[in-house]
Protein backbone atom coordinates (compact mmCIF):
# COMPACT_ATOMS: atom_id res chain seq x y z
CA UNK A 1 0.00 0.00 0.00
CA UNK A 2 2.88 2.37 0.79
CA UNK A 3 3.97 2.28 -2.84
CA UNK A 4 0.62 3.79 -3.89
CA UNK A 5 0.91 6.88 -1.66
CA UNK A 6 3.08 8.61 -4.29
CA UNK A 7 0.46 7.73 -6.93
CA UNK A 8 -2.16 9.51 -4.83
CA UNK A 9 0.24 12.44 -4.59
CA UNK A 10 0.69 12.54 -8.37
CA UNK A 11 -3.06 12.38 -8.91
CA UNK A 12 -3.61 15.20 -6.40
CA UNK A 13 -0.90 17.34 -7.97
CA UNK A 14 -2.10 16.83 -11.54
CA UNK A 15 -5.73 17.47 -10.60
CA UNK A 16 -4.73 20.57 -8.60
CA UNK A 17 -3.08 21.90 -11.74
CA UNK A 18 -6.19 20.94 -13.68
CA UNK A 19 -8.40 22.73 -11.16
CA UNK A 20 -6.30 25.88 -11.45
CA UNK A 21 -6.70 25.85 -15.21
CA UNK A 22 -10.40 25.03 -14.93
CA UNK A 23 -11.01 27.94 -12.55
CA UNK A 24 -9.56 30.34 -15.10
CA UNK A 25 -11.35 28.66 -17.99
CA UNK A 26 -14.84 28.40 -16.49
CA UNK A 27 -15.56 32.12 -16.44
CA UNK A 28 -14.58 32.61 -20.10
CA UNK A 29 -16.44 29.72 -21.71
CA UNK A 30 -20.01 31.08 -21.58
CA UNK A 31 -18.94 34.58 -22.58
CA UNK A 32 -15.71 35.23 -24.44
CA UNK A 33 -15.16 31.70 -25.80
CA UNK A 34 -18.80 31.29 -26.85
CA UNK A 35 -18.52 34.43 -29.01
CA UNK A 36 -15.39 33.29 -30.88
CA UNK A 37 -15.47 31.96 -34.42
CA UNK A 38 -14.33 28.34 -34.28
CA UNK A 39 -13.26 25.84 -36.93
CA UNK A 40 -15.59 23.05 -38.02
CA UNK A 41 -13.27 20.59 -36.27
CA UNK A 42 -14.00 22.19 -32.87
CA UNK A 43 -15.67 19.55 -30.66
CA UNK A 44 -18.70 20.40 -28.53
CA UNK A 45 -17.80 21.82 -25.12
CA UNK A 46 -18.95 18.70 -23.25
CA UNK A 47 -16.14 16.64 -24.89
CA UNK A 48 -13.32 18.53 -23.20
CA UNK A 49 -14.09 17.51 -19.59
CA UNK A 50 -14.04 13.72 -20.09
CA UNK A 51 -11.06 13.87 -22.43
CA UNK A 52 -8.97 16.01 -20.08
CA UNK A 53 -9.96 13.93 -17.05
CA UNK A 54 -8.74 10.77 -18.79
CA UNK A 55 -5.56 12.47 -19.95
CA UNK A 56 -4.79 13.85 -16.48
CA UNK A 57 -5.14 10.38 -14.97
CA UNK A 58 -2.71 9.00 -17.57
CA UNK A 59 -0.30 11.91 -17.00
CA UNK A 60 -0.31 11.25 -13.25
CA UNK A 61 0.24 7.50 -13.65
CA UNK A 62 3.03 8.15 -16.13
CA UNK A 63 4.89 10.45 -13.75
CA UNK A 64 4.36 8.06 -10.86
CA UNK A 65 5.77 5.12 -12.83
CA UNK A 66 9.01 6.97 -13.48
CA UNK A 67 9.10 8.34 -9.91
CA UNK A 68 9.03 4.73 -8.61
CA UNK A 69 12.32 4.05 -10.38
CA UNK A 70 14.05 6.21 -7.78
CA UNK A 71 13.12 4.02 -4.82
CA UNK A 72 15.28 4.82 -1.84
CA UNK A 73 16.31 8.24 -3.14
CA UNK A 74 15.51 11.40 -1.21
CA UNK A 75 12.43 13.37 -2.26
CA UNK A 76 14.45 16.29 -3.61
CA UNK A 77 16.68 13.93 -5.61
CA UNK A 78 13.58 12.41 -7.21
CA UNK A 79 11.85 15.75 -7.77
CA UNK A 80 14.87 17.39 -9.42
CA UNK A 81 16.07 14.33 -11.32
CA UNK A 82 16.86 15.28 -14.92
CA UNK A 83 14.38 12.73 -16.25
CA UNK A 84 11.55 14.46 -14.33
CA UNK A 85 12.31 17.99 -15.59
CA UNK A 86 10.27 17.76 -18.80
CA UNK A 87 7.39 16.27 -16.79
CA UNK A 88 7.24 19.23 -14.40
CA UNK A 89 7.73 21.72 -17.25
CA UNK A 90 4.90 20.30 -19.35
CA UNK A 91 2.59 20.35 -16.31
CA UNK A 92 3.42 24.00 -15.69
CA UNK A 93 2.89 24.88 -19.36
CA UNK A 94 -0.38 22.96 -19.35
CA UNK A 95 -1.69 25.25 -16.62
CA UNK A 96 -0.19 28.34 -18.24
CA UNK A 97 -2.02 27.61 -21.47
CA UNK A 98 -5.40 27.94 -19.72
CA UNK A 99 -4.27 31.22 -18.23
CA UNK A 100 -2.93 32.49 -21.58
CA UNK A 101 -5.87 31.45 -23.73
CA UNK A 102 -8.84 31.79 -21.36
CA UNK A 103 -7.51 34.00 -18.57
CA UNK A 104 -5.95 36.62 -20.82
CA UNK A 105 -8.46 35.77 -23.56
CA UNK A 106 -5.62 35.72 -26.04
CA UNK A 107 -5.53 33.12 -28.82
CA UNK A 108 -2.10 34.48 -29.82
CA UNK A 109 -0.64 34.01 -26.34
CA UNK A 110 -2.37 30.63 -26.28
CA UNK A 111 -0.67 29.52 -29.52
CA UNK A 112 2.71 30.56 -28.16
CA UNK A 113 2.25 28.68 -24.87
CA UNK A 114 0.72 25.57 -26.43
CA UNK A 115 3.61 25.39 -28.91
CA UNK A 116 6.02 25.25 -25.98
CA UNK A 117 3.70 22.77 -24.23
CA UNK A 118 3.77 20.47 -27.25
CA UNK A 119 7.57 20.66 -27.39
CA UNK A 120 7.78 19.88 -23.67
CA UNK A 121 5.50 16.86 -24.11
CA UNK A 122 7.74 15.59 -26.91
CA UNK A 123 10.77 16.09 -24.65
CA UNK A 124 8.90 14.25 -21.88
CA UNK A 125 8.14 11.34 -24.23
CA UNK A 126 11.81 11.02 -25.17
CA UNK A 127 13.00 11.28 -21.54
CA UNK A 128 10.51 8.74 -20.22
CA UNK A 129 11.13 6.48 -23.22
CA UNK A 130 14.58 5.76 -21.84
CA UNK A 131 13.19 4.71 -18.48
CA UNK A 132 9.71 3.19 -18.72
CA UNK A 133 7.89 2.32 -21.93
CA UNK A 134 4.48 2.18 -20.25
CA UNK A 135 4.98 5.69 -18.85
CA UNK A 136 5.80 6.82 -22.37
CA UNK A 137 2.77 5.11 -23.91
CA UNK A 138 0.53 6.77 -21.33
CA UNK A 139 1.66 10.19 -22.60
CA UNK A 140 0.98 9.50 -26.29
CA UNK A 141 -2.77 10.31 -26.15
CA UNK A 142 -1.85 13.56 -24.38
CA UNK A 143 0.58 14.45 -27.17
CA UNK A 144 -2.06 13.70 -29.79
CA UNK A 145 -4.73 15.74 -27.99
CA UNK A 146 -2.41 18.72 -27.48
CA UNK A 147 -1.45 18.55 -31.14
CA UNK A 148 -5.19 18.77 -31.96
CA UNK A 149 -5.59 21.58 -29.40
CA UNK A 150 -2.72 23.44 -31.08
CA UNK A 151 -4.59 23.14 -34.39
CA UNK A 152 -7.80 24.43 -32.77
CA UNK A 153 -6.00 27.28 -31.02
CA UNK A 154 -4.29 28.32 -34.26
CA UNK A 155 -7.58 28.12 -36.18
CA UNK A 156 -9.32 30.28 -33.56
CA UNK A 157 -6.48 32.81 -33.81
CA UNK A 158 -6.85 32.85 -37.60
CA UNK A 159 -10.66 33.11 -37.57
CA UNK A 160 -10.79 35.88 -35.03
Amino acid sequence: MRQYAPLAGFLLLVFAISATGAAVTATSIPTWYAALNKPETNPPNWVFGPVWTSLYIMIAISGWRVWRLFEGARFTAKFFAPIMRPYWIQLLLNCLWSIAFFGFQSPLFGVIVISFLYAAIMWNLVAFGHADKTATYLLIPYAIWVSFALHLNHAILTLN
